[in-house]
């Protein structure tokens, strides 16, 4: 909770706003005047016309906003705006997205806004009365030009929480319509609406009764109204500012939890559901609030961690509809898929929904990065999408996407066992704006993930220079790992060795798991004090995985040039002239390249280095220099010509610059070969 920063709530209706902010001195709720007498602010074009008929609605909006929020600043003295809740009549999906964009466009992040609904509004205000005003629960009647809703929220015992639970009741007439119009005066109708209020106040139990709405909208409510609700023995109030109140209430509660009204009523976390069951006042451990705009269900996304499988809640009942919409990013594992268990209030087993990713490229394990947006268009209803990202710079994204609508309520009847599949690794960390540069590569690393990844398979090209503030800042500052940062930081200060270091890297963060881990180890002990030469080897092998051949193929003739290691088997130097010659294979050398295969195959009689020396001597139009028979030559010369033809046909359909095709064509003959 900021200290000295302002909270303020916003009641977006069609024709008029309100506004109000939290006077911290007095700690209450106070409203915002647009003139002396008046807290109401006449909207210069109806939200439903801004909506329907603007291009670009979220301009007006940001303007309504703007304006309402420098009110609230003028008249409390206070310019730093800590927390937003904003109350929307009209609470669809469309709605909330352009106040978002408005919200963006005044500067106001998504961590210091919270988009409500009526019913959240009213429950706020509600229950940040004296305990006895709620003690059976309270009810709301909203009187519009629609008719009359209640609203009656109610607390309820379900399995040791308190559920604040909403139900909702309505009438429509003809007769109500005419008093929201003006053409009758609401004691005309007073009849049909104390008919409305004696039947659902009889039927659901209640300690305080609030009218509001345009119906209500009177210092002349009848006397027969009022007699039905006070003889019950029931609180009554009337006003057009309880929803702009509540809003202000929730902004606090949001940002101090110790000044949510849930919680100092006895109910220690604001969550939400509806349905049936008896009232109950009792305290309880925590609470599950249940009206509009809140999700019912617990949604939980199957997770790999360290090694072992595990739901993850990424959604909780009670949570707010806007709260409960955002992205995450995550990496896949042994299939393209996710799963989501989904436990709903009231359900006696949870739901278990595969959201098969056959649209998103299969790659290698764990080398997927995949974000996840979810949205809600109502409380019952979820969208996923999910685009692909690659891995960094070692494997680019492509165009995949896939879109997923789930009914996260009533799915009783799909139960079904959760897969076997795995689960994704959830990417917890941020991504890095500049990224960590390994300068013998030239690879770029943005992400934790990629760090660990890059270490663990390029282990050889590791050394004491790695290990340096550079990393550190890049761990803790920039991918927000800052306690794994302090342990290294403390590892290298007492001189914990290179492996040691490493390990702890691996183990802390979620990428590898423990049996993986423990394949390394032998390779971490051993980094420093292994074989030169191996350890020369070992570093030409990882440049070349990493398609620096130029270093690779230096590296090898540094081996080949050296003293024989006779300690080493026969076989080794042979795979050194072998690999010397895939380098400069790669590089389009391929004369250099038959010959290094040659001397590979007098060195160690491999029969893959005699045939990629064939393949490199025709490439190259010069002779072998090892004997071969014609049959085998000649068919091999064919079956390069064969894909010559094949590939030049592709091109030339494609129109590819003249200039390129000969580089297409050996990149397609070595991708084959080597």
């Amino acid at each position: 909770m900021e200290a000295n920063g302002l909270y303020i709530g916003i009641d977006l209706e069609e024709s008029i706003s309100q506004v109000c902010y939290y006077e911290r001195e007095d700690q209450s709720v106070r409203s915002v005047y647009n003139t002396e007498e008046s807290p109401e602010f006449v909207n210069a074009v109806g939200l439903q016309e801004i909506l329907g008929t603007q291009t670009h609605p979220e301009d007006m909006i940001y303007k309504m906003i703007k304006a309402l929020i420098d009110k609230a600043k003028e008249q409390s003295g206070n310019t730093n705006v800590a927390m937003v809740a904003l109350c929307l009549r009209d609470y669809s999906r469309k709605t909330r997205e352009v106040t978002a964009k408005a919200l963006d466009m005044l500067g106001i992040p998504k961590e210091k806004y919270i988009l409500i609904g009526l019913s959240e509004a009213f429950a706020y205000y509600a229950f940040n009365a004296e305990p006895a005003l709620f003690a059976q629960g309270a009810v709301l009647y909203y009187f519009g030009k629609e008719g009359i809703d209640a609203y009656f929220l109610q607390r309820i015992s379900y399995k040791g929480n308190t559920v604040l639970r909403e139900i909702d009741k309505s009438v429509s007439s003809d007769t109500l319509s005419e008093v929201v119009t003006g053409e009758i005066l609401l004691k005309d109708a007073a009849a049909e609406v104390d008919d409305f209020l004696s039947k659902t106040l009889n039927e659901y139990k209640t300690s305080s009764v609030y009218l509001t709405g345009p119906g209500f909208d009177t210092d002349d409510i009848p006397q027969s109204t009022l007699n039905l609700i006070s003889k019950k023995g029931y609180r009554i109030f009337a006003g057009q500012n309880l929803f702009v109140k509540g809003a202000c209430i929730c902004a606090l509660a949001k940002a101090s939890p110790i000044a949510d009204p849930f919680r100092r009523a006895g109910i220690f976390r604001n969550l939400s559901i509806s349905g049936s069951g008896d009232s109950s006042g009792g305290r309880f451990s925590a609470c599950i609030m249940a009206c509009k705009n809140r999700i019912t269900t617990e949604v939980s996304l199957k997770a790999f961690c360290k090694g072992e499988s595990v739901f993850r809640t990424i959604i909780r009942p009670g949570s707010n509809i806007d709260e409960s919409s955002g992205d995450f990013e995550c990496i896949l594992t042994d299939e393209n898929v996710l799963e989501l268990e989904l436990k709903e209030l009231g359900a006696n087993l949870p739901v278990y929904e595969r959201i098969d990713l056959s649209g998103i490229r299969s790659r290698e394990d764990r080398m997927t990065r995949v974000n996840v947006s979810v949205a809600f268009s109502d409380e019952d209803t979820m969208e996923i999408t999910v685009k692909d990202m690659g891995f960094g710079e070692s494997v680019r994204p492509e165009d995949g996407i896939v879109n997923k609508t789930i009914s996260v309520t009533g799915r009783q009847q799909d139960r079904r066992p959760p897969s076997k599949t795995r689960g994704v690794i959830m990417c917890d960390s941020k991504r890095a704006l500049v990224p960590f540069v390994f300068s013998d590569t030239g690879r770029n690393i943005y992400t934790i993930e990629e760090l660990v990844q890059y270490l663990y398979e390029n282990i050889w090209l590791v050394d004491d220079t790695v290990i340096s503030n550079e990393l550190f800042k890049f761990i803790g500052d920039d991918t927000g790992n800052l306690p794994i940062a302090e342990k290294l930081k403390n590892q290298a200060y007492t001189g914990v060795s290179l492996g040691g270091m490493l390990l702890t890297l691996f183990k802390e963060v979620n990428y590898y798991t423990p049996e993986e881990i423990r394949i390394l180890e032998p390779v971490l002990e051993k980094i420093q004090t292994v074989n030169p030469v191996l350890k020369k080897y070992s570093v030409a092998e990882t440049y070349m995985k990493n398609n620096c051949l130029s270093r690779a193929q230096k590296s090898f003739q540094e081996i080949l040039e050296a003293p024989v290691d006779t300690e080493l088997p026969e076989s080794f130097y042979a795979k050194v002239y072998h690999n010397m010659g895939v380098c400069f294979a790669r590089m389009f050398m391929t004369e250099k390249a038959a010959e290094c295969f040659e001397k590979a195959y007098e060195e160690g009689h491999m029969d893959a280095s005699r045939k990629q020396a064939l393949y490199a001597r025709i490439l190259s139009d010069t002779n072998p220099g090892i004997s071969v028979g014609q049959l085998e030559y000649d068919n091999m010369k064919y079956e390069i010509e064969k894909i010559r033809q094949e590939k030049a046909n592709v091109i030339r359909n494609e129109a590819v610059p003249a200039g390129e095709r000969l580089d297409i064509l050996k990149s397609e003959y070595l991708g084959k070969h080597l």
